[in-house]
């Protein structure tokens, strides 16, 4: 699980650099790896560091962004400055560090790791199906 000890830059793929992301900042905000994993997976479709052909610059019908499908009101809520749609699009880090300072911030209000997948989800307190297979 550990790449901590490479670098990581504006050429690195983005597949490496999605995983380097995840495992920094899901231990940073105390989000369990595997759940922040999970959501990638759910979200972009990321099937881990050698996912050569990964695109992390998706939008959602729902007008959501990048790797962890971020939306931008949600975005604006949890972070500290203004956040655009473009920022959410092209900077894969500030992507995923939103993403799991939201998923802290909802486990703590949720005490659980379903319920707060599946607000991640749906925006709503929930357990569903997204949340029960990142889970199992």
């Amino acid at each position: 699980k550990e790449l901590s000890s490479g670098t990581i830059n504006e050429k690195s793929p983005p597949s490496l650099a999605l995983y380097y992301y995840l495992e920094k900042y899901s231990e940073e905000y105390g989000v369990p790896f595997h759940i922040a994993m999970g959501v990638a997976r759910e979200e972009t479709g990321y099937k881990g560091p050698f996912h050569w052909k990964y695109n992390p610059k998706l939008t959602s019908s729902a007008a959501a962004y990048g790797a962890m499908q971020i939306q931008v009101p949600t975005a604006n809520f949890i972070w500290d400055a203004p956040v655009t749609k473009k920022q959410l699009l092209n900077n894969l880090e500030l992507n995923v560090q939103i993403s799991m300072k939201l998923l802290a911030y909802l486990y703590k209000r949720y005490d659980s790791w379903p319920v707060a997948l599946g607000c991640y989800n749906t925006g709503r307190p929930l357990v569903n199906d997204y949340a029960r297979r990142i889970v199992k």
